[in-house]
């Protein structure tokens, strides 16, 4: 049981230092204006996504 917790935890911090990478780089490239844009319409789709799943889970 302990495994599968410290698993899921690794996943999580994985999938955030992913989340930060890619946005520091798009800050980096694109500057502040596009870095937010991208943010927002990744925020959207997951909500989405996770509302879907919510509402119909399989």
């Amino acid at each position: 049981m302990k495994y599968c917790v410290m698993i899921h935890l690794v996943k999580g911090l994985t999938l955030l230092c992913a989340a930060i990478l890619q946005t520091a780089a798009c800050c980096l490239l694109f500057g502040w204006v596009v870095a937010a844009v991208v943010v927002g319409v990744q925020l959207l789709m997951a909500a989405a996504i996770v509302c879907c799943g919510i509402r119909a889970p399989d």
